[in-house]
């Protein structure tokens, strides 16, 4: 849209500098007209997806992401889907190549300087005309830049249908004052393993620690999922769990780094791995 209304502005302004009639504007709107159409086309370029060459038969593409407010995004798709939008290579298709690519940039640097001169002897009339419009059309990019990205974005091609459970909505929430229903990174953990049904994912995204209790918590989260047992109480078994070894305390046992219990594996690295 701000392309096509960038374009009738032009054109406009065209039309005012000949009825002025300024030549000089003319030939200022022209070059800078010019030198932003090649670059443009000096820089388009199209997403390359990444699709299977060969037909054989492979398991589910679910994909489980963490961000970094500590949620759990898993969503349910095949090995496709999953291959152009998540864990394909990004990699894109430039229309020119290399050599073309850097002539046309210096081309419309050199048009964009040769524009620039020329705008310095045009009238004080279509001077302010084409300062204003810029200035209207860099607004209106800015707030273009601040709306959300599913306005940019064309996902016509993917169906999308929010299959979250009930039980596993709202788990940034507060239910009740108990263990289990006070919002926390477990309990949220606990949500994407009892979906998933696995927990090699958490383990190889550092998204708890790397210690026996916590293996030994993880192992029986996966068995609960694996059960179909949803109301498991996965925060109190992690503090009888996990929870322990902050309690019990010997003299002649070795130092416990407790630190590591309460941290995930990828902020706080083991001392051996460091």
């Amino acid at each position: 849209v701000l392309s096509v209304l960038s374009c009738l502005l032009t054109v406009g302004l065209l039309a005012w500098a000949f009825l002025i009639p300024d030549g000089t504007a003319v030939l200022a709107l022209g070059t800078i007209s010019l030198a932003s159409s090649i670059v443009g086309y000096a820089s388009w370029w199209s997403p390359v997806l990444t699709t299977r060459i060969f037909p054989a038969i492979v398991p589910p593409g679910d994909v489980i992401i963490r961000t970094r407010e500590g949620a759990f995004i898993l969503v349910k798709c095949n090995e496709n889907v999953a291959r152009e939008l998540y864990t394909g290579t990004e990699e894109c298709n430039y229309y020119v190549s290399t050599q073309a690519y850097r002539f046309l940039v210096g081309l419309g640097t050199f048009l964009l300087m040769v524009s620039v001169v020329l705008l310095g002897n045009c009238n004080f009339t279509m001077q302010a005309a084409i300062g204003v419009s810029y200035i209207v059309l860099n607004g209106a990019f800015w707030v273009v830049s601040l709306l959300k990205k599913d306005k940019f974005w064309d996902l016509s091609a993917y169906k999308v249908e929010d299959i979250t459970p009930n039980d596993a909505k709202n788990a940034h929430l507060n239910s009740t004052d108990t263990f289990e229903g006070i919002a926390s990174f477990t309990r949220t953990m606990w949500y994407s393993i009892r979906e998933t049904k696995r927990i090699d994912w958490v383990k190889k995204s550092g998204a708890a620690p790397t210690t026996p209790q916590w293996d030994e918590w993880l192992n029986l989260a996966e068995q609960e999922a694996q059960n179909g047992n949803r109301e498991w109480s996965a925060v109190q078994q992690r503090e009888k769990i996990v929870g322990q070894v902050d309690r019990v305390v010997s003299h002649d046992a070795a130092p416990v780094d407790n630190l590591e219990q309460h941290v995930p594996a990828v902020e706080v690295q083991l001392p051996a791995t460091r």
